[in-house]
């Protein structure tokens, strides 16, 4: 999973539940959970995490879940984000704070561009920090499938922005 984020990225632990395939059950689960209202499925995955994550040495010292922002208008039409359904049970298995708001998409993207080159230039600019907020150390930031994992670094880049940041991922899927 490592592979798929940028090698300058330094990440601490990385880790999904599945598999993620066409076609598969997962993509059905997953489909429900984003446009059908199923919000139970993020609670459910969550959990699923939570209590992993609980029992891995690498995840032991996180010190805040924080997801994946939805831009305000997906947010707004879809009622909810998928990433802090997951993200925010996350953080109740472990016992460390749920932060939203700190990371900010900022551009409403697509996801058309099939290869990371093509999403990192779609994503360029699309994340920002909103500096009023607290500061863990070590995050954790969650999502529902890592593709190509140019969301992901993203959003990592940012958080690693100050010196002494740690960050590890969580996600629902894994698309190989």
């Amino acid at each position: 999973m490592v592979q798929k984020l940028n090698t300058l990225l330094k990440i601490e632990a990385a880790t999904a539940l599945c598999y993620f395939e066409k076609n598969s059950i997962l993509e059905r689960m997953l489909y429900q959970l984003k446009y059908s209202g199923q919000q139970q499925l993020g609670a459910y995955f969550g959990s699923l995490m939570g209590e992993l994550l609980k029992h891995i040495k690498d995840f032991q010292n996180v010190q805040a879940v924080i997801p994946v922002p939805l831009h305000s208008k997906r947010k707004r039409e879809r009622g909810y984000n998928q990433a802090t359904l997951f993200g925010g049970v996350i953080a109740q298995h472990l016992g460390v704070p749920f932060v939203e708001g700190f990371l900010l998409r900022t551009r409403n993207t697509k996801q058309l561009a099939k290869t990371k080159d093509d999403r990192n230039a779609v994503l360029k600019n699309t994340f920002e920090l909103n500096l009023k907020k607290n500061n863990p150390k070590h995050w954790l930031l969650v999502d529902d499938v890592i593709t190509t994992g140019a969301t992901l670094d993203a959003c990592g880049r940012l958080l690693l922005k100050n010196p002494g940041n740690q960050l590890s991922i969580a996600t629902i899927g894994y698309r190989i």
